[in-house]
């Protein structure tokens, strides 16, 4: 889901339908609605297999994975906070990837994925990334990855515990749930 003041996107990807708002079904491409929050925010909802929280200070960025995911929704994905207004030059990344059911990225993908990465100005030579997973073949897979980043720009480690993954990233007190928006 997005929420969007000012151009800045306060939580993204696989929303849950807000009762407050009307939701006219559009089944071409999945956007459920658009409406004008009284607030001034902006809330799109549509479907996504990655979505991603923004610290108030946007330098920390906490994604989740679910479902089938894709290299083209990792790009999306990194799309997005390249774009991000929120997002700040060298914030630190965490990547949950234990609610994905099937992964579709292969190996042979992680240099495309990683010229993305050395093409993203927000992301500094040397920024945090962990990537927390669940099961042993996806640990080794991501192991992949992280060898080949920390060969060449990203400081990225894989974990299996996201509270280790936390503290690792320096970011254990901060809040990275998404923050539902009450209407007053």
């Amino acid at each position: 889901m997005y929420i969007s003041r000012g151009g800045c996107i306060l939580s993204f990807g696989r929303g849950k339908s807000s009762p407050a708002f009307s939701q006219p079904e559009d089944a071409e491409n999945n956007a459920v609605f658009t409406a004008a929050m009284p607030s001034g925010y902006l809330l799109l909802e549509t479907e996504m297999p990655i979505e991603y929280t923004v610290s108030s200070d946007g330098m920390f960025v906490h994604a989740i994975g679910s479902g089938v995911v894709t290299v083209d929704e990792v790009r999306r994905y990194m799309h997005d906070i390249a774009h991000d207004d929120c997002v700040k030059p060298g914030f630190r990344e965490l990547f949950d990837a234990r609610e994905i059911t099937e992964s579709r990225i292969v190996p042979e993908s992680f240099v495309d994925i990683h010229k993305l990465v050395l093409a993203d100005p927000k992301r500094k030579r040397g920024n945090k990334m962990a990537i927390v997973v669940g099961s042993s073949s996806s640990f080794h897979n991501a192991k992949r990855y992280e060898r080949l980043a920390m060969s060449n720009s990203q400081n990225v480690i894989v974990f299996n515990d996201v509270r280790t993954a936390k503290i690792w990233l320096g970011a254990a007190e901060m809040r990275t749930e998404p923050v539902e928006q009450k209407r007053g």
